[in-house]
């Protein structure tokens, strides 16, 4: 799978939604590399105890901890689809703002 020019938008519909499906697969791939490496485990993140980075397995298990870690990492790369957007909507709403000051 390429990924070049994922910066570029496309005016085709086509090759916009193959864009946004390579930047989608890019950004999982590095949400979940992240999340692995970190051992961001989603089932022990809001406990007392929890420690970042495989330092200590415990009891809770590989299994456990490398599933936690993957749905993490989904949880990770999809939100910054979210937040993204979210600045997006900010940003236009800054910049109208400036726009009604300009002419008042």
């Amino acid at each position: 799978m390429q990924f070049e020019s994922l910066y570029l938008k496309s005016s085709e519909s086509k090759k916009e939604k193959e864009r946004v499906k390579r930047i989608q697969t890019l950004t999982i791939a590095i949400g979940v590399s992240v999340a692995l490496i970190s051992k961001a485990n989603l089932f022990l993140l809001f406990k007392e105890n929890f420690q970042l980075f495989w330092t200590d397995i415990g009891s809770d298990g590989i299994l456990s901890a490398i599933i936690g870690s993957i749905i993490a990492g989904l949880f990770l790369s999809l939100g910054s689809k979210f937040f993204h957007d979210l600045l997006d909507m900010l940003l236009e709403v800054k910049n109208l703002k400036r726009k009604l000051n300009d002419r008042a």
